[in-house]
C-alpha cells in the first residue's frame, strides 16, 4: 500500500510538472528580428533575440562583418517577456515613418513572433512607446558597442 501511494504522488508530479512545463514553453516561445538600415548607416546591422539568446550581426561591402552571441538566463528571458507583453501588436501598423527630419538617422525593420501572433512593421523617426521600451530592455543586456541604436540618442535631432 506504500509503494503505491509513492508510485501515485510520483505520477501526479510528474503530470503536474510536465503541465507547468509545457504552460512555460508557450509563454517563452518568442523571436526579436531587428534590421537597422539607411543611407548615412555603416552597414547593416541586425539583431535576433529569442528566448536562449541574443545575436548581432554587423556587414558593410567592403569591410569585414562581425558577429556578437550572448546566452540569455531564465532572469534575462523573462525581462524580455514582460517588455514583450506590453506590445500590442495587434494595433501595430505596417509603417511609422517621419520624413520632416533631414538627417538619415537609419531605418529600423522589426519582425516580433509572440504569444503565436507575428507582426512585421517598419520604423523611421518615429517614437513607439512600447518598441522603446522593448529595445531599452534587450539593450541592458548587451554592451554598449552592440546595443540598438533606437534610443534616446536616436530622437536626440528631433529635440
Amino acid at each position: 500500500m506504500t509503494r503505491q501511494i509513492i508510485l501515485l504522488t510520483l505520477v501526479f508530479t510528474l503530470v503536474f510538472s510536465s503541465n507547468i512545463i509545457g504552460q512555460t514553453n508557450k509563454i517563452t516561445n518568442y523571436k526579436i528580428e531587428i534590421k537597422q538600415w539607411g543611407l548615412l548607416t555603416v552597414g547593416d546591422c541586425y539583431w535576433s533575440i529569442t528566448f536562449d539568446s541574443i545575436k548581432v550581426k554587423w556587414e558593410n561591402i567592403g569591410y569585414p562583418s562581425y558577429n556578437y552571441s550572448k546566452a540569455l538566463t531564465s532572469a534575462e528571458s523573462l525581462t524580455i517577456i514582460e517588455a514583450l507583453k506590453k506590445v500590442k501588436l495587434k494595433r501595430k501598423k505596417d509603417d511609422y515613418v517621419d520624413n520632416s527630419v533631414g538627417d538619415d538617422m537609419g531605418e529600423y525593420d522589426f519582425e516580433i513572433l509572440f504569444y503565436g501572433q507575428t507582426k512585421v512593421f517598419h520604423v523611421y523617426q518615429v517614437k513607439l512607446d512600447d518598441i522603446f521600451y522593448l529595445v531599452k530592455k534587450i539593450n541592458e543586456l548587451l554592451p554598449y558597442s552592440h546595443q540598438i541604436g533606437y534610443n534616446d540618442e536616436y530622437f536626440r535631432i528631433k529635440n
